[in-house]
């Protein structure tokens, strides 16, 4: 048998850089390389080492490398395949993230690629920015990179989504090429997280034709590229379309067990608010017509305000801009102009003089004669006193304000309000307008034209603060799916809610009695968090349509996917 060897097999180039000092050797591809003579080294033998250290070659190449130094010259070193390759390796790896990371600033940015192609912001780069010179140029950005950083984006989606309870929200509209645009966002349902979870967009589609079979056709394929598990999907939330709510009942219900179609609060307020308008006319055709005469027209524009100058007005600001998408500013407009209208006819007037008159102007004119004038006075005070309550209540939704616990609460006492406002009517309109919109109200709130409507009714069981004026018996609650599983829980829930402190913060409470209660509080955690409202896909296609500038129409639908998708996702908003 042969003697073992003494070899230092274990030692590495590196271990030797560490015992011999790094001003002598540098570990270069792998190998042990002396920076005096530029040569590699047999790191195994340490006596080899020691004896080219020792060498009359080393000692002089030694002392001509510290005279270099010592005049400031920089020594010259050679380099293994090896190591070149290594340098090349790490610069390429550098190189290309560099490149995704711009890219993903520039797109959760909205920042249009085509601006690195700008002379003078790649001159600064080259001089300002290591590697800056080395950007590609905007095309082979987009093509290259804007498909990873997608990529990149929604592996993360589903990393940060997997094994939750969701919500999908969905809604399409058509842009200013034609097409239909589906955005499908989900909400995360965890009223535990420390900062609520934001919904997140993770598809947007084009399709041919929008209706219930191609929704819920996509539905189930962005589920199923996202891996989530259908049971854990507790609501589809929408707008109020009919094919929407066929989508649902005939399509998802069976392949969604646990979801509920939730109407959007949100739309149906806004319907409600619509009754308001049909019954104002005055006030209607006054907002459409002052939006009008300002349209296009920045000289007017000028008139106006120094026109409310003149007059020693106290808000010298444009007319507010009613969208049909944003659901308060009908109402906002109507009641600037309650607070201007005595400013109106003067101006209207005297536009009139100067430039002539226009089928808008003689309109303004005719809606602010006097007969017409006091009827549109007493239309607009009523909007400015009594309507407050209603604006406020599509504020809370529109910023998330309102939870599932208390948005039947809610709504029920805006009913309340609408049928018997205690105050008397001005006019007729006004009692038409009440009664119109406690109507409409009603079918959503005590009848079913909210699908949700009695699961919104029973998640107030989770407010520990409710219960009080509730049903004592677990069977009223059967609309919550999977109640049942907490029978054993039941009555310690009513017992502590009874006979401990309960917090005003229904989420922390839930905390402490998790380990008490571990079916109720994972039933509470999802419930709480439900959204009412499909405001967040709206914001959503506001983002789209901020992308989708005109010098930005020939992007593909590839493209448009990726940067709505980063850009939402991304924003802070």
């Amino acid at each position: 048998m042969s003697a073992p060897s003494k070899t230092a097999v274990h030692v590495t180039p590196a271990s030797r850089v560490a015992e011999f000092g790094s001003r002598a050797f540098v570990v270069e591809g792998g190998l042990l390389m002396c920076k005096s003579c530029n040569i590699t080294i047999d790191h195994i033998r340490r006596q080899t080492i020691t004896d080219h250290l020792q060498s009359k070659r080393h000692s002089e190449n030694a002392a001509k490398r510290k005279a270099d130094v010592d005049a400031g010259a920089v020594p010259k070193r050679q380099t293994t395949l090896a190591g070149c390759k290594e340098r090349q390796t790490a610069a390429s790896a550098a190189k290309e993230s560099m490149a995704l990371n711009l890219v993903h600033s520039f797109m959760s940015a909205n920042i249009p690629l085509e601006k690195l192609d700008n002379p003078q912001l790649r001159e600064f780069l080259t001089a300002n920015v290591k590697g800056g010179g080395d950007i590609p140029r905007a095309n082979w950005l987009r093509e290259h990179y804007v498909p990873k950083v997608y990529a990149n984006q929604q592996a993360k989606l589903v990393s940060n989504l997997a094994g939750q309870k969701v919500a999908v929200i969905t809604d399409e509209t058509s842009d200013v090429a034609g097409r239909y645009v589906v955005n499908i966002l989900l909400q995360p349902l965890d009223a535990f997280h420390p900062n609520g979870y934001k919904a997140v967009l993770v598809n947007t589609e084009y399709l041919q034709t929008v209706n219930s079979v191609s929704i819920a056709q996509l539905i189930i394929r962005t589920l199923t590229s996202i891996g989530i598990d259908f049971n854990n999907v507790l609501a589809l939330v929408s707008d109020n379309a009919a094919y929407m709510k066929k989508c649902f009942t005939d399509g998802l219900r069976g392949l969604l067990p646990n979801a509920v179609h939730v109407t959007c609060w949100a739309h149906i307020l806004s319907l409600v608010g619509e009754e308001f308008r049909g019954a104002f006319e005055l006030t209607d055709s006054l907002v459409a017509s002052m939006k009008a005469i300002f349209s296009h027209a920045p000289g007017r524009r000028a008139r106006y305000l120094t026109h409310l100058r003149d007059c020693a007005a106290t808000d010298v600001t444009m007319p507010p801009n009613p969208v049909i998408t944003r659901w308060n500013t009908s109402f906002r407009a109507a009641l600037y102009h309650g607070e201007h209208v005595q400013y109106y006819r003067t101006f209207v007037e005297n536009e009139i003089a100067q430039c002539g008159s226009t089928v808008q102007l003689r309109k303004l004119l005719d809606i602010l004669q006097e007969e017409s004038a006091l009827v549109l006075q007493a239309e607009l005070e009523f909007l400015s006193v009594h309507c407050e309550r209603l604006m406020n209540t599509l504020k809370a939704l529109e910023s998330h304000e309102l939870r599932a616990v208390t948005i039947h609460n809610t709504v029920s006492d805006l009913l309340a309000w609408l049928r018997n406002p205690g105050f008397p009517f001005a006019t007729a309109a006004c009692e038409t307008a009440m009664t119109n919109a406690a109507a409409k109200l009603q079918g959503y709130v005590e009848q079913d034209k909210q699908p949700a409507c009695h699961l919104l009714k029973a998640v107030r069981v989770f407010d520990p603060r409710q219960l009080p004026v509730l049903s004592k018996k677990l069977a009223d609650f059967q609309s919550i799916p999977n109640i049942t599983a907490a029978v054993d829980e039941w009555q310690i829930y009513l017992d502590i809610a009874a006979n401990e402190e309960v917090p005003e913060d229904i989420t922390a409470f839930w905390r402490a009695v998790e380990s008490r209660l571990p079916q109720l509080a994972a039933l509470a955690r999802a419930y709480i968090a439900l959204p009412v409202s499909s405001v967040d896909v709206e914001r959503s296609f506001s983002k789209y349509g901020s992308i989708l500038i005109p010098l930005r129409q020939n992007l593909s639908q590839d493209s448009l996917k990726a940067y709505c998708s980063v850009f939402y996702n991304n924003s802070s908003d």
